[in-house]
């Protein structure tokens, strides 16, 4: 477990975030595209982290980086795999969430 002044290390290194939420259809879609998501690692996990979570139907992003930009290339590059993995859900509906 880190210590607590670590932590405040790390926040104060990225001192920049945004939050994101993208609502689905049902909390099993939300989860399917989490869990789609969640398979790359982070190439530059000293410049951004990103976190997901699913609450209720939403997708939630939360993005912390050094600067706007590193920011703004994640939000870009995880918005782009989403528009992936929403298209597959609507070309499969709900017969993708139940098999997930």
């Amino acid at each position: 477990m880190a210590s607590s002044s670590a932590v405040a290390q790390e926040a104060a290194a990225k001192p920049h975030s945004a939050t994101l939420r993208v609502a689905f259809r049902s909390p099993g879609a939300a989860t399917m595209a989490k869990r789609s998501l969640e398979v790359d690692e982070e190439l530059r996990p000293e410049a951004v982290d990103c976190s997901l979570s699913v609450d209720g139907s939403d997708l939630v992003f939360r993005v912390e980086g050094v600067d706007e930009r590193a920011i703004r290339l994640k939000l870009s590059s995880q918005l782009d795999m989403l528009g992936v993995v929403a298209r597959t859900l609507r070309e499969f509906g709900d017969e993708a969430v139940s098999r997930g």
